[in-house]
């Protein structure tokens, strides 16, 4: 499961030092981290099969790892950080973790997170 999966199909190969092409975005997301008992509110700016940029809608410290929770998907990605500015992340994408199968903890809590979002009217 991946974030890119929400880009077009056809892209072409991109030169710009990335090892693939950033599409422009504008999808909510959540940030998750310390065992998701903290979050914080973001949107994904530009996405690639690789990676996001992540504009914070509130200055926060963040660790280097953390989840990114997909709403659209319903997943929760492995994120590393990979640049930072005040308001901005760039981050590497992991693995995506399907939240209809949360097993742990951690994932039963992003699974209430993301169904708290999506009731929202």
């Amino acid at each position: 499961m991946s974030l890119a999966s929400l880009l077009p199909s056809n892209q072409q190969p991109h030169i710009e030092g990335r090892r693939s092409r950033r599409q422009r975005v504008l999808l909510p997301g959540k940030i998750v981290f310390e065992r998701a008992m903290r979050t914080v509110d973001c949107m994904v700016r530009d996405l690639s099969p690789t990676g996001a940029r992540l504009r914070l809608l509130s200055p926060e410290m963040l660790p280097s790892r953390f989840y990114l929770i997909d709403f659209r998907q319903s997943a929760a990605f492995e994120a590393e950080v990979e640049w930072r500015r005040p308001s901005e992340l760039g981050v590497k994408l992991g693995i995506g973790h399907p939240l209809n199968r949360a097993r742990t903890f951690e994932m039963r809590t992003m699974r209430q997170i993301w169904m708290e979002h999506v009731a929202r009217p």
